[in-house]
C-alpha cells in the first residue's frame, strides 16, 4: 500500500466500485501515458477498462485493489498533471420517485403503475407538484364539459377573486356577471352544473394530492376552472371558449390583477367524420386562445377510425395551439382514433379511476380520459419553468404556448405500437415533457470567448449565469470565482472546464475548446549588394504562423513583402496579421565572411572556438559599446548596449552551435564559432 493513513471526505464506504476509477484527461495526452505512469509508480496493475466518452476524454480505469484502493488511485490520478478530473465509479445512484400518500394512488396505473403505458409522474413530480410558477402565477386548468362538482372534497376550485358571487353585477367589468365559479354557456350564468363526465376530467388534471384522500392528480395544486360548454350547438362551445379567452386577456393585460392564468383547455367533445372547412370559427378559435398563451387539448373519436381520411372536429382543425390526443390502454395498445398527420401523441385513457360527484370516486374509458393526462402534464410544465423563461409570460403569451406545444410533442417516448397512427409515433412522458423546460435545473449560462489569436497567451472569455438559485460559484479549470458573472484573462488556446454551482448544489459542466493561432515567425534570404556603395542589395522575408493577410512595414517605410534596391546595413520590419498581431524582426544587409575588418590587435575574442560564453577584450575604444551578433543569414541574434569597454567583456548566449559574426559599433565583423 502506497499511504497508511488517508482521510477523504465525500468516499463513502460502499458507494462506489472497489477496483475501477472514472478519469478525464486534458486531451493533448493519451490514457496508455497516464496508464503506463500509473503501473511505474507502483504494482496495481492498473488496465483500461473502455473510453466512456472520446470526445470528452473521458476513461474508465481498472486496477488490482488488493494494492491499491480507490481512494489512493484518485489521489495519484488527481496529481497527475494531465489528468483534468478524477473520481471513482459510483454505484448507489437510485432512482428518485415523489410517491403522494392518496388512498387511491395505487389503482392510477397511468401515472406509474404500468410499465408500459405510465406517464412517470413520481418521476416528474421530484421537479415540480406545485400549482405556482417560478414567477408566482396560480396555474389555472380550463374544463370545457358538461360542468364540473365545485363542491367535491378532493378538487380545487378556481374563485374569481374580483367577483362578488351572486349579487346580480359585472363587479370586475369582465363582460360575465357573477362568474364567481366559472361559466356557465348554457344559461349564459354563473351557475356551474354539476357533471360526472367534467368532474372526472377535472381530477385526472388537477385533484388534490399528498392530502391522504382520494386520487392523485397531475397537477398537485393547479386551480380548475370548470366552463359548462359541451354541447351539441356550436354556439355553446364558442361561448364557452370565449369566456376561457376573457379570463386569459384579462390576465395579461393587467399583469395578473385581474382573470387567470389559463394555461390549458380541455375538451372532450367533437364531430365524427366532420371536415375544418365546415367549422371555420371553432377551428379558428384555438389560434384565438393561443394568442392569448392558451393551450387546447382535444380528444379525438372513440371509433377506430383514421382521422386523417374521414374527417374529425376539432381534432384536425389546423392550428398549432391545438393538441389532438388518442387513447392508450395499460398494454400500449390503441384504442379509438388515430392519424398519422392530424393526431399529436396517444396519452393513456382506459380504466382510469378519478373524481366522480358527491366526493365519489370511479372509473371511466375513452379519449376524454386520455385528454387530461395531457393537460395536466402542460400544467405542470408551466410549474417546473425557469424565471427567466417566464418572464415574457405577459410580454409574448402566444410564443410561450408554442415553445411549450414543442416540448411537449418532442417529449414522447415513441412505440412501433404507434408507429403511423399519431404525427409522433408516441405517447405522453410526464418526466421527459418537465425535463425539456427546467433548462438544466434552471441555470444557464452563457461564454463570450476571445481566441488567443496571436499566439501569446492573451485569450479571454467571459462567463455568464442566469438561473434560479443564485448565488452562483463559478470554477474555470481550477480557478473559482463565486460569482455569475466571471472574466477570465491570460488563456493559452486548449482545452477548458467550466463548473457552475447553484445554491442548492446543482451542478453544471461544459468543456470546451479555446482556439488559437501558432505565434508568428519571420524567416528571410539575404542577397547582400555588390560593394559597400551599391544599392543592388534585396531581403526576401517569409512568414509562418499567424492569420493571413500580412501586412508589412520596413524600417526603410517600404510596405512590400520584399525588400530591394538596397544598401549593405541594417534593416527591420514589422509584419501584422489579419488580428492585428505583430513581430519585428532586424537584419543586416552585408557579405557574410568576406569583409572581416577587425584584426587581432582590435578586438580579441577568448577563447574561440568557444562553447556559448566567451570575453571580448577591446583596444583603443574609449566610448559607449554596441554588440550585435548575426547568424550567417544575415539575421540579428543578439543585441547588446554596454557602455565604455575598457578592457573586456563576457558574453553569455543560449545560442546553437554553429557560425555567427560579431560587430562592435560601426567598425567591421569577426568571426564566432560556438561549439
Amino acid at each position: 500500500m502506497l499511504f497508511t493513513c488517508v482521510q477523504f471526505v465525500g468516499f463513502s464506504q460502499n458507494n462506489f466500485i472497489g477496483n475501477q476509477a472514472i478519469v478525464m484527461l486534458n486531451g493533448h495526452y493519451t490514457i496508455e501515458e497516464v496508464v503506463y505512469t500509473l503501473n511505474q509508480k507502483n504494482a496495481s496493475n492498473v488496465t483500461l477498462n473502455r473510453t466512456l466518452s472520446t470526445r470528452a476524454h473521458i476513461f474508465l480505469l481498472e486496477f488490482d485493489s488488493n494494492q491499491i484502493s480507490v481512494p489512493e488511485i484518485v489521489t495519484l490520478l488527481k496529481a497527475d498533471e494531465r489528468v483534468v478530473l478524477a473520481q471513482p465509479n459510483h454505484n448507489d445512484i437510485k432512482p428518485r420517485n415523489t410517491t403522494p400518500n392518496d388512498l387511491e394512488y395505487s389503482s392510477q396505473w397511468s401515472l406509474n403503475n404500468s410499465s408500459i403505458a405510465r406517464i412517470y409522474a413520481p418521476q416528474a413530480w421530484d421537479i415540480s407538484t406545485d400549482g405556482i410558477t417560478s414567477t408566482g402565477d396560480t396555474i389555472v386548468l380550463a374544463v370545457v364539459d358538461g360542468g364540473v362538482d365545485i363542491n367535491h372534497i378532493d378538487l380545487n376550485m378556481f374563485k374569481n377573486k374580483h367577483e362578488i358571487p351572486f349579487n346580480g353585477f359585472d363587479d370586475d367589468n369582465n363582460g360575465y356577471i357573477d362568474d364567481y365559479d366559472g361559466w356557465n354557456a348554457y344559461s349564459q350564468d354563473g351557475n356551474v352544473n354539476s357533471d360526472s363526465h367534467g368532474t372526472h376530467v377535472a381530477g385526472i388534471m388537477g385533484a388534490k394530492t399528498n392530502n391522504a384522500e382520494g386520487i392523485a392528480g397531475i397537477v398537485w395544486g393547479a386551480k380548475i376552472l370548470p366552463v359548462c360548454a359541451s354541447s351539441g350547438v356550436e354556439s355553446v362551445v364558442i361561448e364557452g371558449y370565449g369566456y376561457v379567452l376573457e379570463l386569459r386577456s384579462k390576465y395579461n393585460e393587467t399583469n395578473g390583477d385581474s382573470g387567470a392564468f389559463v394555461v390549458a383547455t380541455n375538451s372532450s367533445f367533437g364531430v365524427d367524420f366532420a371536415q375544418p372547412a365546415d367549422y371555420p370559427i371553432w377551428c379558428a378559435f384555438y389560434d384565438s386562445l393561443g394568442a392569448a398563451g392558451v393551450l387546447n387539448m382535444a380528444a379525438t373519436t372513440n371509433g377506430s377510425y383514421d382521422v386523417d381520411v374521414i374527417g374529425d372536429v376539432p381534432t384536425t382543425c389546423p392550428s398549432n395551439y391545438m393538441i389532438a390526443v388518442s387513447n392508450i390502454n395499460s398494454s400500449g395498445q390503441l384504442l379509438g382514433g388515430y392519424g398519422a398527420v392530424e393526431i399529436d401523441l396517444a396519452a393513456p385513457g382506459t380504466n382510469i379511476k378519478s373524481t366522480i360527484p358527491g366526493h365519489n370516486y370511479g372509473n371511466k374509458t375513452g379519449t376524454s380520459m386520455a385528454t387530461p393526462h395531457v393537460a395536466g402534464v402542460v400544467g405542470a410544465m408551466y410549474s417546473a419553468m425557469c424565471s427567466f423563461d417566464m418572464a415574457t409570460v405577459y410580454s409574448n403569451p402566444d410564443s410561450m404556448a408554442l415553445w411549450v406545444a414543442n416540448q411537449l410533442v418532442q417529449s414522447v417516448d415513441t412505440s412501433s405500437s404507434l408507429q403511423g397512427k399519431n404525427n409522433t409515433n408516441g405517447k405522453l412522458n410526464m418526466l421527459q415533457a418537465l425535463q425539456a423546460v427546467q433548462n438544466n435545473h434552471c441555470m444557464v449560462y452563457e461564454k463570450q470567448v476571445a481566441m488567443d489569436s496571436c499566439g501569446l497567451c492573451a485569450g479571454q472569455v467571459l462567463v455568464s449565469v442566469l438561473g434560479d438559485f443564485p448565488p452562483y460559484s463559478v470554477s474555470f479549470s481550477d480557478t473559482t470565482l463565486a460569482q455569475g458573472d466571471s472574466l477570465f484573462l491570460g488563456l493559452c488556446a486548449d482545452q477548458y472546464i467550466v463548473e457552475i454551482t447553484d445554491s442548492t448544489g446543482f451542478v453544471l459542466t461544459d468543456t470546451f475548446l479555446l482556439d488559437g493561432n501558432s505565434p508568428m515567425n519571420i524567416s528571410h534570404v539575404v542577397n547582400p549588394a555588390s560593394d559597400q556603395a551599391s544599392a543592388d542589395g534585396s531581403l526576401v522575408a517569409s512568414i509562418s504562423g499567424g492569420t493571413p493577410n500580412y501586412t508589412y512595414l520596413w524600417s526603410t517605410g517600404s510596405t512590400d513583402s520584399n525588400l530591394t534596391n538596397t544598401l549593405n546595413g541594417t534593416y527591420s520590419i514589422t509584419v501584422t496579421d489579419n488580428y492585428g498581431c505583430m513581430k519585428s524582426d532586424t537584419f543586416y544587409l552585408y557579405t557574410v565572411g568576406i569583409n572581416e575588418t577587425f584584426n587581432s590587435q582590435t578586438i580579441q575574442i577568448i577563447p574561440n572556438p568557444n562553447q556559448g560564453q566567451f570575453q571580448i577584450k577591446l583596444e583603443n575604444v574609449n566610448k559607449p559599446v554596441n554588440l550585435k551578433i548575426f547568424d550567417v543569414s544575415g539575421k540579428l541574434v543578439y543585441l547588446k548596449e554596454v557602455g565604455i569597454i575598457t578592457n573586456s567583456y563576457t558574453i553569455e548566449t543560449n545560442l546553437r552551435s554553429g557560425l555567427y559574426f560579431l560587430q562592435v559599433n560601426d567598425l567591421g565583423f569577426k568571426k564566432i564559432v560556438i561549439q
